[in-house]
């Protein structure tokens, strides 16, 4: 796999920095170049900064010598855009125009929808996020990428544990390979094995005709193993025999076959724990945990939110077809201040949910309110996880008792309404109606 490259002609910061961060994401290198480019190298997108002021003729001239040299798409970036100048180099035949008004993460989103790299086809999707954990994550992916070594990817439920296994495939050597995803809690556990192995016809009640397994589907690319701390023990001696003699045979047969994909394995599970309970098998722990990715979960980096958000409302925006709103800083202290169980795939329905509920040219702090107290109840009605409840003794029929308990809980979480309707185990609404009464609306951070 060649080396990748995004030009960034003249481009200063804070947007300098901003970009050459999500040119790294995507696994390219930047160049940043000033005053022109003698020779230009392969590229997979150019960025490049002109001045589009009335009776300029001097940008058109220099973005035509520059599509001479350069073979990607070409994204100038200008302030001050008139309709005029704009018509007149979009003629040119340049990717987009993009004002540099706005913040730099709103200009990153808007130019790397552009990017263009080999296998990466329109609409793949990528592991958003500049927070250090982020950049660490993707400096251990495209580490990753670049071997054939059976790879455990841990994070909590809605990470994007998926998504990873997708970029490390498709940055590896072979991303024109089949990815064969195999989500093994959703399976049934009768049915697993042949899932994964095949079988032949006449091997149990019901099997008509051979069937090929996800192993051999998956040929020489990548089969990921979704949710492996699910599988049963008798499941785990065949998968461990796999690893080790890269051989196995279809349920029913008795032709031996070559594994030859890459494995890689995910679970939101505690393996470690699972081994000492005897739940998992300890040899094929250590056959999986060859290379580690650790996802952190979006409570540990709150500071990627904004981008997320911005990420996720222009998908979503073209998706559902309504118009794209602008965002409040409350509404993003507001996000933030959200414990986030379900991480990014929970960020991600919110924001469909705003959308879709709130037709308003802005989102506030308050068109999250309906949201967030629905998901208060769903989460009432089923096993609350997430902080320890507070001792029975804590919460008494007395008001006087009461107050003591919430005040504690507020100071114990920071003034965090969600974490403390969940350690009393009483609904937000109410839990919000409670501060009212008892004074303690000041141990609330405002939006």
């Amino acid at each position: 796999m060649g080396e990748r490259t995004v030009l960034l002609v003249d481009v200063p910061d804070p947007y300098r920095r901003t970009l050459a961060s999500w040119s790294k994401r995507r696994g390219a290198s930047p160049l940043f170049v000033e005053g022109g480019i003698p020779a230009a190298p392969p590229a997979s997108l150019c960025l490049c900064v002109v001045s589009l002021e009335p009776h300029d003729s001097a940008a058109p001239s220099r973005l035509r010598t520059l599509m001479a040299k350069v073979r990607c798409p070409i994204v100038v970036l200008a302030r001050e855009l008139g309709i005029r100048s704009v018509v007149e180099i979009v003629r040119l035949g340049v990717a987009d125009v993009i004002e540099l008004s706005g913040p730099p993460i709103d200009v990153g989103v808007s130019t790397f929808a552009h990017f263009t790299e080999p296998g990466y086809a329109e609409g793949t999707r990528e592991f958003v996020g500049e927070s250090t954990q982020v950049q660490l994550l993707h400096r251990e992916l495209t580490a990753a990428a670049g071997a054939r070594s059976t790879a455990l990817i841990l994070g909590e439920t809605g990470t994007g544990k998926g998504l990873v296994a997708e970029m490390i495939h498709r940055l590896s050597l072979f991303p024109d390979r089949p990815f064969v995803h195999v989500d093994c809690a959703a399976l049934s556990p009768t049915l697993i094995e042949s899932e994964l192995f095949g079988h032949e016809r006449g091997a149990f009640t019901g099997a008509t005709e051979r069937r090929t397994g996800r192993f051999e589907l998956a040929e020489n690319g990548t089969i990921f193993l979704d949710e492996i701390g699910d599988l049963s023990l008798s499941l785990q001696t065949k998968l461990l025999r796999v690893l080790q003699d890269r051989r196995f045979e279809r349920v029913g047969g008795s032709r031996t076959m070559l594994m030859r994909a890459r494995v890689l394995a995910a679970t939101s599970r505690n393996l470690q724990r699972a081994v000492r309970d005897g739940r998992f098998r300890r040899d094929l722990y250590f056959r999986l945990y060859v290379l580690r990715l650790y996802i952190p979960p979006l409570r540990e980096r709150a500071d990627d939110i904004p981008l997320l958000v911005r990420h996720g409302i222009e998908q979503l925006s073209e998706r559902l077809g309504v118009p794209r709103p602008a965002v409040s800083e409350g509404f993003y202290r507001r996000l933030s201040t959200h414990d986030w169980p379900g991480n990014v795939r929970e960020l991600t329905n919110v924001l469909e949910r705003c959308l879709v509920h709130h037709r308003a040219e802005t989102l506030e702090a308050e068109d999250l309110d309906d949201v967030f107290d629905e998901l208060e109840l769903a989460e009432d009605e089923r096993a609350r996880t997430g902080d320890d409840p507070v001792p029975e003794h804590e919460l008494t029929s007395e008001a006087s008792s009461e107050r003591e308990a919430i005040r504690n809980a507020l100071v114990a979480t920071g003034g965090n309404v969600s974490r403390v309707a969940r350690r009393l185990g009483i609904p937000r609404t109410t839990l919000r109606r409670r501060i009212r009464e008892f004074g303690l609306s000041h141990m609330v951070p405002k939006d």
